[in-house]
């Protein structure tokens, strides 16, 4: 009759007689291990989580959908649009501290054509016009994923 093999994770046993000393620093080392194995695994359930990035649909806005972000509607758009003022306000004239350095750059929203965001720029920003519109359309995207991009409208007027 064949021997029946071990388990995985049992454990050696003597083999033969006067080898105790050895296993026991064999089962020691087992046990180590499988303490440590315990010890890793319970401790990642005490891990603390990464809060969820506040979104649209925490700060309470409408036409939220739990998976996949907001819809698509120009309400949606001006709401995320005036999100993106506060949030980049730094890139827009609408804090004081701006203004007082020449910086009046404004955007506002001009329609949707289709999954497109039509947008416009007026005044002077810090950033280029190219930036500008990066950041905006990245910000965008993140809470209306629908949205393919995001241009600016032929009659807006940025300053150099």
């Amino acid at each position: 009759s064949r021997p029946r093999p071990r388990p995985a994770l049992a454990p050696p046993q003597p083999q033969a007689p006067g080898t105790e000393p050895q296993m026991a620093q064999v089962n020691r080392t087992w046990a180590v291990a499988a303490a440590l194995a315990v010890l890793v695994a319970g401790a990642a359930a005490f891990v603390p989580q990464r809060p969820p990035p506040m979104t649209a649909a925490r700060r309470g806005l409408g036409g939220v959908t739990p998976l996949r972000g907001m819809v698509l509607t120009e309400e949606n758009v001006e709401n995320v649009l005036a999100e993106a003022r506060d949030a980049l306000g730094t890139l827009f004239g609408y804090e004081e501290s701006n203004k007082d350095v020449g910086i009046t750059g404004k955007v506002d929203f001009v329609e949707l054509d289709g999954p497109s965001v039509v947008v416009r720029l007026t005044g002077r920003f810090w950033h280029d016009t190219p930036t500008v519109m990066m950041r905006v359309e990245s910000y965008i995207q993140e809470r209306i994923p629908e949205v393919v991009e995001v241009v600016m409208s032929e009659d807006s007027t940025v300053e150099k």
